[in-house]
């Protein structure tokens, strides 16, 4: 994992400390921006900056509650006629494009709709605060502000689709792996039932040709003593034949595990067994 993967997703399991270290230093510089304006209004300016600013900690952990809370503030701000503090209602834009990213589908279209809405809202009131005159000046601020507003929404959607891209193939990558890692089980059971069907037809034939042998063999020893030699090389041969097979079969097993051995993780089935001890 490359350290800008780290990176994003030590970032999206800690959004709200760095949202609100984010948020902190915006107050710093719109703070001072606010203290700049004469009059009566320095102070309420102050305080509609930290009101408007502070819910932007929120934008990614809660950005329905956030964007809420933003327009709630803006429009608020609107309405009663206080003097524009233009860096300051750009966080508009910001919780705009925060909530199309991270919030439901829901959320983000009424967030543009509430944004158009507000646009022709602002131009009214510079209007009706004589800043502007005609309605020639008020669509011209409706439809800049609304142009503002439909692009940090498009790069929301942007931005969005990109993350839900990601997220996709991730979720599809993961998927493939597990169906590798069942089907790769899949198959060593099936080889291993195999294995254990040969091993089994192996040991019942020799066993059932060895104790033929034997039986014929004693029977014949008192009366055709060839016989009973015979018997007993084939009893011979039967062994080694069938103790081949078996090793050759248990080799098998051993070269399936031998990725296993390699990581220090040797399953259980696959553990040495002593034989028994020959007799002296």
């Amino acid at each position: 994992m490359q350290w800008w993967e780290r990176a994003s997703r030590w970032g999206e399991a800690h959004r709200f400390p760095i949202d609100a270290v984010g948020t902190a230093a915006l107050l710093l510089l719109m703070l001072p921006v606010a203290s700049a304006i004469q009059g009566d209004s320095r102070s309420v300016a102050r305080l509609w900056t930290i009101a408007i600013v502070v819910p932007l900690a929120w934008r990614r952990s809660r950005p329905v509650a956030s964007v809420v809370a933003v327009y709630a503030v803006g429009l608020l701000h609107l309405l009663l006629g206080i003097p524009l503090i233009l860096p300051t209602d750009l966080v508009v834009l910001v919780a705009l494009y925060s909530v199309t990213v991270h919030g439901p589908r829901w959320a983000h279209r009424t967030a543009i709709g509430s944004a158009l809405l507000g646009a022709w809202v602002l131009g009214l009131a510079l209007v009706v605060d004589s800043t502007m005159s005609g309605l020639a000046a008020a669509a011209f601020t409706a439809v800049l502000t609304g142009t503002a507003a439909l692009a940090a929404w498009a790069f929301g959607l942007v931005r969005r689709s990109r993350r839900e891209m990601i997220g996709a193939l991730r979720d599809r990558a993961e998927r493939l792996e597990v169906e590798r890692d069942q089907q790769g089980r899949i198959a060593t059971a099936a080889e291993r039932s195999r294995i254990a069907r040969e091993m089994h037809d192996i040991v019942a034939h020799s066993l059932s040709v060895i104790i033929a042998q034997s039986d014929g063999g004693r029977y014949a020893a008192e009366t055709d003593p060839g016989a009973a030699v015979r018997s007993l090389t084939t009893i011979g041969e039967t062994g080694r034949a069938a103790l081949a097979d078996m090793r050759r079969l248990l080799g098998v097993l051993r070269s399936d595990d031998a990725p296993h051995r390699r990581r220090g993780r040797l399953p259980r089935t696959a553990t040495r067994r002593r034989g028994p001890r020959r007799a002296r």
